[in-house]
């Protein structure tokens, strides 16, 4: 299990849990997701492609959008995979404003 912040990876169930609330992923989207929340930074389309396998942008496009929708729908839009135009792509968590009455 290693932990990233608010997420545990558990790499032998495919899951990741954020506030007590598991995610079940496919290996790659468990090996997407892990690689962005351990880089702080923009990840940059070759380092994308290396790490999947995907040399086409709009099939790599396509993951980084279904791994999107399921961690912001799962996790209450704790977090969120910033896309980068031109460069890459970037996990961050989501800063929710006090006046919404939710804590960070």
């Amino acid at each position: 299990m290693t932990q990233i912040g608010l997420l545990s990876f558990d790499p032998d169930a495919l899951t990741v849990r954020c506030k007590g609330f598991a995610l079940m992923l496919t290996a790659r989207e468990f090996d997407l997701l892990e690689a962005f929340a351990a880089t702080p930074r923009v990840m940059r389309y070759d380092d994308l492609r290396d790490l999947t396998g995907v040399q086409d942008r709009n099939h790599l496009g396509l993951m980084v959008a279904t791994l999107r929708e399921k961690i912001e729908v799962a996790w209450d839009f704790t977090y969120t995979i910033d896309c980068e135009h031109g460069e890459g792509y970037q996990f961050r968590k989501i800063e929710k404003p006090e006046w919404l009455g939710v804590e960070k």
